[in-house]
Order: C-alpha cells, then structure tokens, then sequence
C-alpha cells in the first residue's frame, strides 16, 4: 500500500571513507556485539562499554595526542541509571590519572594532527577527506547480517533516509544479502525489505521497495509472499523524512522498531518463533553498528 506525499530533495552530506579494523590488530579483549547487549543487565552493558574504551585506547596510548570524543549519550545514561554513571566516573578518572586520552566535548581546533576517538556517529559528518577514519570496534552491517541465524526471517524498514552511505562498494556487499534497491540516489525514499535467510549464506529478498512515498505492507499469519508462507501477523510501514518519518515493524501486534533514522532491522527466528535480534544502523552515515568506536588521523599530506 503506498500513500501520496511531497518529497524534497537536499545535498546528501559529506560522509567519510571507514576502514575497517579487526579487534586483533588492537590487543582488546574481545566484547559482546552491541546489538547483543539489549540482553545484558544495565550495569553490565554499560561496564563492558567503558571497559572495552579503556583496552582499545591503552592498546594505542602512543602515537600523538589523543583525544576522545564524548558522546551526549554518556552524560543522559548517567542521568538516567546510577550504574552508568558509577562506569561513567570511572572512566573519566582513569583518563585524568593517566593524562591520556583527553576527553573533550568536541574537535579541538588548535589541535589538527592529533589522534581522535569517537563512538557517536554523527562525529562522522566532521571529519572531511583529510581524515582517514577507521572503525575499530563494533560490527558492519554485512557481518551483523551474517551472525542472524539460518531459517530467519530479517525485515528493514528506513525512517528518515538509509541510503547516504550506500556507496559502490557497500551496494555491491549489501547485494549479496538481498538490499538492491535501495541506492544514494533514493535520498529520504521510504524503503522496505523482507529477507528470508535460508542459510548461512543464502539470503533472498521476498519483497523490496523503495519510494518516494509512504510505504505500508501488512500480512497476516500463512499469507504468501513471493510463494513463501509468512507463520505470524507482519504490519510494516516506512516513511521517509518527508512523507512521515517513521518506520514500524510489528509482528503479533508488537513493534519492534527502534524508529530511529536509517535502517530499523528486526529478525525473527522461524524454529525458535520469536524475534531474535532489533537495532537501527544510520545508513545516512555510516554502515555500522551502534556505539562501534571510530578513530580519526589526520593524513599525510
């Protein structure tokens, strides 16, 4: 079902090149997927997020100054839960006891070949192309699809815009996991994808599209999509910035949508018959995950 809207047009934004970087190559410990921790206690989600700060930049205490960025997230969990804030306090004495990394609230301007550190990914806009940035802990989206289990099915629904970081590379590995439609020239488009994934390495698209206009599909339990028998009741709804700027993915009536912008991923496992896995990655700027950490260098010129 589509419903008429406007739709305005506005330059995409500046979004950087980002390596990726095995946690390996840092010395840190290995830590849980970020989007498995919705599964953790609070206080263990928000101590192994700050551990896991602390192994990364001690792995990299050389090498210039260094500086990290702190994420407004920080200071409203802390608000929020007393453990977050015990971590939070924690972190922020270990970076004043050893004098490295410099914790600032934004890019120092006097400072411009230092090291940076940063896990709020609207830090990405700032930095132009005489950064190489890296992503040095956290998952892309290709390996995030990767881990969801055969026999699952995996809906996308975009708020706002998910295309702005889709470039050539990432539409030619998104491809391989069924995402073709959606491209950079589908800026603030709605957009809809449900994937069977049928093995480890099989994924086929049963229904794609992106437009220009809300986009809505509902199905009920043993309805057919593209000949596969859905088991629940599936409600979808995507709309760009401009025709509604919401995504919803409910199934048996519940909404499992983050609703935030880019693509909102839900997967529900068909052995297990319950909903496995939901995050949103901001496709408007990056392909990675929530809270993956991101090291920007000043290159040589």
């Amino acid at each position: 079902m589509i419903w008429g809207s406007l739709f305005a047009r506005k330059a995409p934004v500046h979004s950087p090149n980002i390596r990726n970087c095995k946690e390996h190559e840092f010395n840190a410990a290995p830590a849980a997927a970020i989007f498995n921790e919705q599964k953790k206690p609070a206080d263990n989600k928000w101590q192994s997020h700050f551990q896991r700060w602390m192994e990364i930049t001690a792995a990299h205490s050389s090498g210039g100054e260094q500086f990290i960025i702190e994420n407004p997230a920080w200071n409203r969990a802390a608000i929020r839960h007393d453990d977050a804030q015990m971590h939070y306090k924690e972190f922020i004495h270990r970076c004043i006891q050893e004098g490295q990394p410099t914790l600032v609230s934004q890019i120092p301007k006097e400072v411009g070949n230092g090291v940076f550190w940063f896990d709020d990914a609207q830090m990405l806009t700032q930095f132009d192309e005489r950064y190489e940035v890296t992503a040095v802990h956290g998952k892309a989206i290709h390996e995030y699809l990767s881990d969801i289990p055969p026999f699952s099915l995996i809906v996308i629904a975009v708020r706002d815009d998910g295309s702005q970081a889709l470039n050539h590379h990432w539409q030619e590995i998104l491809g391989r996991f069924g995402v073709r439609q959606l491209t950079r020239e589908h800026l603030r488009h709605s957009y809809i994808n449900v994937i069977y994934k049928r093995s480890q390495h099989e994924y086929e698209s049963l229904f794609e599209c992106a437009s220009e206009d809300l986009l809505e599909l509902q199905l009920g339990a043993f309805d057919k999509l593209n000949n596969f028998i859905i088991p629940v009741d599936v409600h979808i709804v995507s709309a760009g910035l401009s025709c509604g700027n919401t995504a919803k993915i409910m199934i048996e009536g519940t909404d499992y949508s983050p609703n935030t912008r880019g693509m909102n991923i839900v997967s529900y496992n068909l052995i297990d018959q319950q909903v496995e896995y939901q995050l949103c990655i901001d496709t408007f700027i990056t392909l990675y995950v929530p809270e993956t950490i991101y090291r920007a260098v000043r290159k040589e010129a």
